[in-house]
């Protein structure tokens, strides 16, 4: 008589053809994009450039977290969370950072304003001057920078329409005083350098507000702050002043140096 070997874990196959398929739901191919958006938005932790990319990934991983939860026909919901969660940490890291870096170039731009409009209010128009000049302009340690503008001033140059003829086209130290000479009478002539010289030494510059940081270029931003004469709080002054990194003051082996300049200022009408 034979002896029926049962296996040690009986299971019962069907008999019947084509029932032996996978029942598994099909994966959605929106959740297997989301996850590669998702991924791809964490380029918002080093570019605050991609964070307004990443909020609009988190929105519509959001978005189909919900549908795909709610409909058992699709699978992909793990893939959908993984990249809602990704954009959410980009988009978080990335303003972050953002509102940190802000944060520091106003304070900073903040104390650069600050010496620049005491400097101003105290009647030390050429100092301040100089502080609107990029680092290459300004005047040699040791200058008598009084003395330097006020040749300036009263030397006979030729304006810029007439060195637009090659024949009369003067030298480039002759090019270089007559731009200046240009740009300090229109700095001395603006309403708002007489309006901030006329706060006088009394005058208490405190920084009120950060109004914008701006991208120039790759070394280059301009970072705009909002100052306040405590003396004589009714009038706002907005200060845009350029942030340059390079090579300029740089000693051997060290990191590059911010250099400051100020743009511009003008009366903030609120």
């Amino acid at each position: 008589m034979s002896v029926v070997q049962i296996p040690d874990r009986p299971v019962f196959n069907s008999l019947e053809p084509g029932l032996d398929t996978d029942l598994t739901p099909p994966v959605s191919g929106l959740a297997i994009v989301a996850t590669i958006l998702g991924i791809a938005s964490l380029s918002a932790a080093l570019s605050v450039n991609a964070v307004p990319f990443a909020i609009v990934v988190a929105v519509l991983c959001a978005v189909l977290t919900w549908r795909l939860s709610g409909d058992p026909t699709v699978s992909g919901l793990r893939l959908a969370q993984a990249g809602l969660c990704c954009s959410v940490v980009g988009a978080t890291w990335g303003l972050t950072a953002k509102n940190v870096t802000e944060a520091y170039y106003y304070s900073q731009a903040a104390e650069h304003a600050k010496v620049f409009l005491q400097t101003l209010s105290v009647g030390k128009k050429f100092d301040a001057f100089e502080l609107m000049q990029p680092e290459p302009s300004r005047q040699v340690t040791g200058t008598d920078i009084e003395a330097h503008y006020n040749g300036l001033i009263s030397a006979s140059l030729p304006v810029r329409t007439e060195m637009s003829m090659p024949e009369d086209m003067p030298s480039g130290e002759t090019m270089k005083n007559s731009h200046a000479k240009e740009e300090l009478e229109e700095f001395l002539s603006t309403a708002s350098t007489k309006e901030i010289m006329s706060h006088g030494q009394g005058a208490k510059w405190e920084f009120v507000r950060g109004a914008g940081v701006a991208r120039m270029s790759n070394n280059v931003n301009r970072i705009s702050v909002v100052m306040v004469d405590k003396s004589n709080p009714a009038k706002k002054y907005s200060v845009e002043l350029n942030r340059v990194v390079g090579g300029v003051a740089r000693d051997s082996g060290m990191p590059p140096v911010a250099i400051w300049d100020i743009d511009r200022t003008k009366l903030v009408k609120e």
